[in-house]
């Protein structure tokens, strides 16, 4: 009888450690008419008891990545990062040999960085010379504003690693004794029963043989979140973030809007609206050496507040310029009036809080034109509107 026959057959059988190369295709369910791609993956499997392996995969495609609707992307890199736990249905091995899967992953297209979780089945199939063909279907729930939802099907090849083929020897049965129950370890972690807290699952000595499944040196007995790291002081639970833009509450500028960690949390303001509030701030007027509005600036003075009205969450900074006519402290003191006559007409005319508002004058001291000429003085004598979300 040959050896792979009789591993085919061994229940008590962990994996060893396998490397794989796999062909996948994926599908993304959130937008039509997207095709599927396909790309290259890299697997690693070892298994920790007859029933259990850890998986992990490392897959890469080119692509326009549509995690946001009408996004205009170029063609990028998206590679995607996951461990998983494969749950067989038939322990140990065999010849045929289906699982189930479940994980956590991470994903990095161009400058965005996304969380997913991998969930699927698939089908081990041992072939001659200890390779395995494998097959993947899952599909992967985004857990991040970047990252969408999307089937991923893969074939592959693997063979072991770092270890010799194992040969079965003919032997004649000896008679053994029993060992001590002392020295039983259930789990096969190397801690006897009688010294693991966890004897059903293999642990670690630091943790008197329990698991420590997310690594982040709390064991899963006492982690409130056993699959993603946290710290201790949230019971092992990753720490907050509301709007699920992968920025932590703690270091997000806006905890309610979805952002990216590139603008500290918060979304980039459209180009359109700035674009809006540039054109409105060169409509803005007051009469000659005074910081009194003209009527002619009401209309762009509206457009600035609808603009603030439609996000609540919008800022505004208001900064006054003059030209070099008059005396440096006079000029300071009109382009800090002039500044603050906008906020208070929005403030009084607009109901907009004075929360989200404020202003600044610079006198003559950051001109935008040649203060010798009266078309430049007419340019340098200015108010800049910046809005911006912290």
């Amino acid at each position: 009888m040959s050896s792979t026959h009789l591993q085919s057959q061994d229940k008590t059988y962990v994996q060893q450690p396998i490397l794989g190369l796999h062909i996948f295709t994926e599908k993304f369910t959130s937008f039509e008419n997207y095709p599927a791609r396909a790309g290259i993956a890299l697997n690693y499997l070892k298994g920790f008891t007859p029933r259990s392996d850890l998986n992990i995969t490392l897959a890469g495609t080119f692509l326009s990545y549509p995690f946001q609707k009408n996004m205009d992307a170029g063609k990028h890199l998206l590679l995607e990062l996951d461990a998983s736990i494969r749950e067989k249905i038939l322990p140990g091995q065999h010849r045929f040999s289906p699982f189930f899967q479940a994980g956590l992953g991470v994903s990095q297209y161009d400058i965005y960085y996304g969380l997913f979780l991998p969930a699927g089945a698939g089908l081990q199939v041992s072939l001659p010379g200890e390779v395995l063909l494998l097959l993947h279907a899952q599909y992967r729930v985004p857990l991040t504003s970047t990252q969408s939802g999307h089937f991923f099907g893969s074939l592959g090849i693997a063979g072991i690693i770092g270890k010799k083929k194992r040969h079965t020897v003919a032997t004649m049965a000896l008679p053994q004794r029993s060992a001590p129950s002392s020295s039983k370890d259930t789990d096969g972690d190397g801690i006897p029963d009688s010294l693991d807290a966890c004897p059903l699952a293999p642990g670690l000595q630091a943790f008197n043989g329990c698991p420590d499944t997310d690594g982040d040196s709390i064991p899963d007995k006492d982690d409130k979140c056993p699959l993603v790291r946290g710290p201790r002081s949230l019971q092992g639970c990753p720490e907050p973030d509301s709007d699920k833009d992968g920025v932590i509450d703690a270091e997000d500028k806006c905890p309610d809007l979805p952002g990216f960690r590139e603008t500290a949390g918060c979304p980039p303001i459209e180009r359109s609206i700035q674009r809006k509030i540039s054109r409105a701030a060169k409509n803005i007027f007051f009469e000659t050496d005074k910081y009194i509005l003209l009527p002619a600036s009401y209309q762009a003075l509206d457009e600035v507040a609808a603009v603030l009205q439609q996000d609540p969450y919008l800022k505004l900074i208001i900064a006054g310029h003059t030209d070099n006519s008059g005396t440096p402290e006079k000029n300071q003191r009109l382009s800090e009036q002039r500044a603050n006559a906008v906020l208070e007409h929005l403030h009084t005319e607009k109901g907009i809080s004075k929360e989200r508002l404020s202003s600044a004058g610079y006198g003559s001291t950051k001109p935008v034109a040649d203060n010798g000429t009266q078309e430049g003085r007419a340019l340098n004598r200015r108010v800049e509107l910046t809005l911006k979300y912290y």
